[in-house]
């Protein structure tokens, strides 16, 4: 036999052989799935069942009208999308804990979105995402035959920019259902969060959702690599393999802050009343909550007792006599010009009202 066909059978049988031993997952509980490219039948895996994975994970409608994240399977011959929430890598060595795979039941209460959605809120102006996630330009695009204008904003969805995170995959949504992620192969707790060793899913589309640094995963080719998530409060820090390399930061919102932001970007208001802000372990922000408006200072009339003036001025008894019989004889034609100077006489006690900025 031919050298070159030996080393080429070796090659592909070793593939073979790492791709089901690496990318096998295992259902935890009863599991839903359909075929690929098809909208009908749901099966389900039964709760043990494993199965061998593809590279690849999205965003499916199946058993409900919300999306639901899954990853593609081979059985077979046939390809078929599982739901990922209840799936785990065979392997693993630690899953994540209850706190940190959050909203799977698609309610909102609480979910992982990009930290700098705080920015763009507490600035209340929805045309600084666009800042961020330069994707959304142009603002507008216009129907094929130019009847109708669709502006970005309008139809705008949370969850585009949310991150889910489950034992079985990572990913990131974008506009229309476009994804972005990755198949993780084991997950291990650590002192500062997990290391999770995963490869990037094939067809990412890195260009249409949340802003990451893609270019530390592209480095890696198809290669598995360690995503480190670094638990800092409600905030997670995200790094490829060590600390130099970013990938993003995200946070843990609740659910007034998913429906004021949906409301921002849609409309260009909110109403920041209730919001809770996302803080680091130390009560920090990486963008800080918009400051309370102080009311406008207004001026309030404080009465000053005459006495205290002429105390200060200390007339002696002859200029004290003179100056009461003048303004006895002359009180009725100067009371309008007392006033307008800010005196009043109250009781017979003349009185200066000052008018001072409340402080």
């Amino acid at each position: 036999m031919n050298k070159a066909i030996i080393v080429s059978f070796f090659v592909v049988l070793t593939v073979a052989i790492v791709f089901s031993e690496e990318m096998q997952f295992k259902a935890t509980r009863t599991t839903p799935y359909e075929l690929a490219g098809t909208v009908g039948k749901i099966r389900f895996l039964d709760e043990g069942e494993v199965i061998v994975c593809k590279n690849m994970a999205s965003y499916f409608y199946m058993t409900t009208q919300d999306s639901k994240a899954v990853v593609l399977f081979v059985r077979d011959g046939n390809e078929y999308w599982a739901e990922a929430e209840y799936l785990i890598p065979v392997n693993t060595r630690d899953v994540f804990s209850s706190d940190i795979a959050i909203n799977h039941n698609r309610k909102d209460d609480e979910l992982w979105v990009p930290a700098y959605y705080a920015d763009v809120l507490g600035r209340k102006d929805r045309d600084i995402l666009v800042e961020f996630e330069s994707f959304w330009l142009p603002y507008q695009d216009e129907s094929a035959d130019g009847s109708k204008i669709f502006y970005w904003h309008g139809d705008y969805k949370l969850d585009w920019g949310e991150m889910q995170i489950h034992n079985s995959v990572i990913i990131s949504n974008g506009k229309n259902l476009d994804t972005s992620g990755f198949i993780i192969k084991n997950i291990t707790k650590t002192e500062y969060g997990y290391r999770v060793t995963c490869i990037e899913s094939v067809d990412n589309k890195h260009d249409c959702g949340v802003r990451y640094n893609w270019s530390f995963v592209k480095d890696q080719g198809q290669e598995y690599f360690d995503l480190l998530l670094y638990i800092d409060g409600d905030y997670i820090d995200l790094y490829v393999n060590d600390t130099s390399q970013k990938f993003g930061t995200i946070m843990k919102v609740g659910k007034e802050f998913a429906t004021q932001f949906e409301s921002l970007i849609k409309t260009n208001t909110c109403d920041l009343t209730n919001v809770v802000w996302p803080r680091r372990a130390d009560g920090s922000m990486d963008y800080p909550p918009p400051q309370p408006t102080q009311a406008a200072a207004t001026e309030q009339p404080e009465v000053v007792n005459i006495a205290d003036y002429e105390e200060a001025a200390g007339p002696g008894p002859v200029e004290e006599t003179v100056g009461r019989q003048q303004a006895t004889t002359e009180f009725s034609g100067v009371i309008v010009l007392a006033i307008i100077a800010g005196i009043v006489v109250i009781g017979g006690i003349t009185a200066f009202v000052v008018l001072r900025k409340k402080r």
